[in-house]
């Protein structure tokens, strides 16, 4: 009781005049009718004032959360929009209004990392789809068009690499991502992650595969001409069937040694570099 006694005046002594204190705690001090009221109102003021400030604070703390659920549906509103307006004018006819929705949603699926397999999905489809213009082009006017659809795949595949990196860890139904039946030219797949990718019956003509993972992707009919495979990587999943790797740069004996480990019906009819 000595340290309450000494204590709890100079605390009180902040909130309450001198008179009330030394009322309440020296008992040869005699307080008059309007002291003693007085000191009972501001008493109880104290009291009723702590409860007042917790639910203030509760309510603060209500409100902040009421507004961060709300900047959150903001957000996924913003990015629904953003990501359908992005899909639609994939198919726009300017080259340059289609790179920028490749790289819109290329800016999506960095900040959003659940939405990357979605795009990526969604990359490979319009790659798929651009390459059939490219085959059928005969004259001018098609060719110009055509030139503008190779720059949206260039574009569709700088994006493609810059989002690869985690790819396999957000690929929930585990299905390859499909590039297969495509026809590419000096493309840059270099350090992009490829794992459980499709990419067979396709050609690729010039492009750079520099430390490109190739484990677990499909690569069976697939030719690969003048292309640079320094540090490319696969494992003993990689699909190379019938797969054409005999005009490819830099494959060094370590990487050969590497694919000859792959199970021999996945290497079945494989051309490699002749010595």
């Amino acid at each position: 009781m000595g340290v309450i006694y000494i204590g709890l005046p100079e605390v009180l002594r902040c909130y309450l005049p001198d008179y009330i204190i030394n009322g309440w705690f020296d008992y040869s001090y005699k307080l008059t009718k309007a002291e003693e009221t007085q000191g009972v109102a501001r008493g109880l003021a104290f009291l009723l004032a702590v409860p007042i400030a917790l639910f203030a604070l509760i309510l603060t703390a209500l409100r902040t959360t009421a507004q961060t659920a709300q900047a959150k549906t903001d957000s996924d509103r913003l990015l629904a929009e953003t990501f359908a307006k992005s899909i639609e004018l994939l198919g726009h006819k300017q080259s340059a209004v289609r790179q920028g929705a490749i790289y819109a949603l290329g800016k999506i699926a960095e900040t959003n990392i659940e939405e990357r397999a979605v795009i990526a999905n969604t990359l490979c489809a319009f790659i798929r789809d651009s390459k059939s213009t490219e085959k059928s082009s005969t004259d001018n006017t098609e060719k110009s068009n055509t030139d503008n659809l190779a720059i949206d795949i260039e574009a569709g595949i700088k994006v493609m690499v810059r989002i690869s990196k985690d790819l396999p860890k957000y690929n929930r139904d585990k299905r390859p991502y499909d590039l297969s039946n495509i026809h590419i030219k000096y493309a840059d797949f270099s350090d992009a992650n490829l794992e459980n990718f499709n990419l067979s019956d396709s050609t690729f003509k010039t492009c750079l595969f520099e430390k490109t993972n190739f484990m677990n992707s499909n690569l069976i009919h697939t030719t690969f001409d003048d292309s640079n495979f320094q540090g490319a990587k696969f494992n003993k999943d990689t699909e190379l069937k019938k797969a054409n790797l005999s005009k490819v740069k830099n494959l060094t004996e370590e990487q050969i040694a590497e694919i000859m480990t792959i199970r021999e019906e996945y290497r079945e009819g494989l051309e490699l570099p002749q010595p």
